[in-house]
């Protein structure tokens, strides 16, 4: 993971652009037509260029538009981002929760959210239809509190 942070940072800084926030620099991450555009990428695989030249193309495509996601409901958004070649169920679970904006998902994927969760309710992080009937609860609205849930853990590790 620590890995995968500094390529992708790196990929950032090289091609994203530039924000000044509060004094301080950040980068986004590159645009579609710029990742469409580079043909490698330091310290990352060929076939992982391949496959981020493919969200690429679905995004410039319209096939990541977060209105149109939202619109098919999260279990068809889900199949329909993991026909993206390189995205699999936990990376549609996080477009689909933070970019497309679902209000009301609950993400079967997300370790991190199961281990918060865990430890809040006493049930086993890895029973993840017990989360799932915890998680039914909070409908609509189950993205958020999963958000706060993982926040709120990551500001305990911290």
């Amino acid at each position: 993971m620590n890995q995968a942070a500094t390529i992708r940072r790196r990929m950032c800084e090289r091609l994203g652009h530039k924000l000044d926030v509060d004094s301080q620099t950040l980068h986004t991450f590159p645009d579609p037509e710029t990742l469409r555009a580079t043909s490698s990428i330091e310290r990352l695989a060929p076939l992982k260029v391949q496959r981020l030249h493919a969200v690429a193309d679905a995004a410039l495509g319209g096939r990541l538009d977060a209105a149109a996601l939202r619109a098919a409901g999260p279990e068809q958004a889900l199949s329909d981002v993991q026909k993206i070649d390189g995205i699999g169920p936990f990376s549609a679970d996080l477009i689909v929760i933070r970019g497309a904006g679902e209000p009301d998902h609950f993400s079967r994927t997300e370790r991190r959210l199961h281990a918060a969760m865990a430890s809040a309710y006493d049930v086993a992080a890895h029973d993840v239809d017990a989360l799932e009937a915890i998680a039914q609860t909070w409908k609509p609205f189950r993205s958020w509190i999963g958000f706060l849930f993982r926040t709120q853990q990551s500001a305990t590790l911290s």
